[in-house]
């Protein structure tokens, strides 16, 4: 959920990315290599473009990827993707 510009029905690129990258594993990757397609989508190490988060530049700049590492956002606080 987001609180940032254009709103919470707003496409998120990283969503985006993810959710076409896993379609197209699971279309098109080969039995025996689907496991080994859907770590690469993960892995994906684009930068995605983000609506503005409100957050300093050096953690909105971790948060436009696929699968996001924790990246700590305050004291003790800490925004991740679940797959770290």
């Amino acid at each position: 959920i987001t609180n940032a510009a254009p709103g919470l029905d707003a496409a998120w690129s990283t969503a985006e990315r993810g959710r076409a990258r896993f379609a197209e594993a699971l279309r098109d990757a080969a039995d025996d290599a689907l496991v080994e397609a859907l770590f690469d989508v993960l892995a994906d190490g684009t930068k995605l473009p983000l609506s503005p988060t409100r957050m300093p530049p050096s953690v909105e700049d971790r948060l436009c990827y696929v699968c996001v590492p924790p990246v700590e956002v305050s004291s003790n606080k800490f925004w991740g993707t679940r797959t770290h």
